[in-house]
């Protein structure tokens, strides 16, 4: 749960940093984008969730719809594949969230 924790505040403090975000954001993709085709299609990101949950020892992971769901969410020009642009767009939105909720 430390680790967690750390990750976190790491992914917070890149987030706050415009060329750390755009690091953040070309790192996460380059690990999803397994067959390097500049998009995301919702196999690599159901594969991405699945082995980062398994990595970090997380028994209850998300199911295929409710990965297909985000997936629907973050392919905003209904594309069926997710670009760097809209990735960016997705964590910067979830991050608001986080915000939002500590207050």
């Amino acid at each position: 749960m430390q680790e967690l924790q750390s990750t976190y505040k790491a992914v917070d403090a890149l987030l706050k940093d415009e060329r750390g975000f755009t690091e953040l954001v070309e790192a996460v993709f380059a690990s999803i984008d397994k067959d390097g085709s500049g998009t995301l299609e919702v196999s690599e990101v159901e594969e991405y969730v699945f082995s980062s949950c398994s990595e970090m020892g997380i028994k209850q992971t998300p199911d295929r719809s409710t990965i297909r769901s985000v997936f629907e969410e973050l392919d905003e020009d209904k594309s069926s594949t997710i670009d760097k642009k809209e990735l960016a767009k997705f964590l910067r939105r979830e991050k608001k969230k986080k915000k939002k909720k500590k207050k």
